[in-house]
């Protein structure tokens, strides 16, 4: 029981990241269409200013989806692990 609790607990604490990360992803998201619009339609003097504004966003946001996948998969591996303890426990 003492291991089920325990995957069940990383089970939780995964998915609050998770979801941390898909909200900062989201964000960024935004923020790098914003700076892709605004290149668009700037000034050529502005135009260098917003592909770097874009470029440092895009960097976060590859960084964040490293991070993302590195949760999703510590909880694949968790769930896995909680289903297994389930079935052995409840002899399913």
């Amino acid at each position: 029981m003492s291991s089920l609790l325990h995957e069940a607990g990383y089970l939780y604490k995964y998915s609050k990241e998770l979801l941390r990360l898909n909200r900062k992803l989201k964000k960024y998201g935004k923020l790098a269409e914003k700076h892709k619009r605004k290149h668009g339609v700037a000034k050529e003097k502005d135009k260098p200013k917003h592909l770097a504004k874009h470029s440092k966003t895009m960097e976060d946001v590859h960084e964040l989806m490293k991070r993302h996948n590195r949760y999703f998969g510590k909880l694949r591996y968790h769930y896995l692990r909680f289903a297994h303890h389930f079935r052995k426990e409840h002899k399913i």
